[in-house]
This record gives structure tokens, C-alpha cells and sequence, in this order.
């Protein structure tokens, strides 16, 4: 058939493990290579004594992080090595260039993950 498309989807570990900062700060950037991403699954386990928040926004290439962004707002993420799976993250799609931004309301105590696709 003449027009056809093909995407070729690849797995990927978007986000190896390592601590949301507590200043806003770009985790994930969908990058030269691909025309985007998709995240299937991300987790955030709490390795501290006590509760912490997490908040992520899903942002257009040149912007910047904004409440009208916000894809996660606050969620708080239990304490000693509970692991919260982040539903609200599933699905998300970036296009080439967009980034993801986290932030956590205490530094190195919430360590995320990230798995999915690129196309």
C-alpha cells in the first residue's frame, strides 16, 4: 500500500531509579531519536520515616512547569519503602521535546522509576 506508515515501538526504562529533587526539577525529557513517549509505568517508594508529597507536571517543549500542567498534584507517598504506582501517569504521551518535571517536598526521600515506550 503507497502512504503507509510504519512506527516502530520500542520498551524502554525511561527513568532509571534516583531521588525527585526538592525543587522542581525536568526527570524525563522525550528526546532526538524518537518522535515520542509514552509511560506504561512509573512508581515513587518512600525510603524516609515520614510521608512525602510528590507533584509532576507534564510539560510542552519551551515551557515551563504551571499548575495548567500539573499532572500529579501532591500525592502523598507513604512511608518506610512503601511504593505507590502513579495510575495518574500511565498513558501519558510526550511529544518530542516535552519533559516531565517532578518535585518532592523533601529531598532524597522519594526514589521514582519509569518504564515504557518510545516511537
Amino acid at each position: 500500500m503507497s502512504g503507509t506508515t510504519t512506527i516502530t515501538v520500542t520498551p524502554a526504562n525511561l527513568i532509571a531509579s534516583q531521588y525527585v529533587p526538592n525543587s522542581q526539577t525536568t526527570m524525563f525529557t522525550s528526546g532526538s531519536g524518537s518522535n515520542g513517549t509514552v509511560f506504561k509505568k512509573v512508581t515513587f517508594t518512600n525510603v524516609t520515616a515520614s510521608p512525602v508529597t510528590v507533584s509532576v507536571n507534564r510539560v510542552p517543549f519551551a515551557g515551563t512547569a504551571a499548575t495548567s500542567n500539573l499532572v500529579m498534584d501532591a500525592v502523598t507517598i507513604p512511608p518506610v519503602g512503601q511504593t505507590y504506582i502513579a495510575n495518574e501517569l500511565n498513558g501519558v504521551t510526550l511529544g518530542l521535546g516535552d519533559f516531565l518535571s517532578m518535585v518532592a517536598s523533601a529531598a532524597n526521600a522519594v526514589v521514582v522509576t519509569a518504564s515504557g515506550y518510545t516511537f
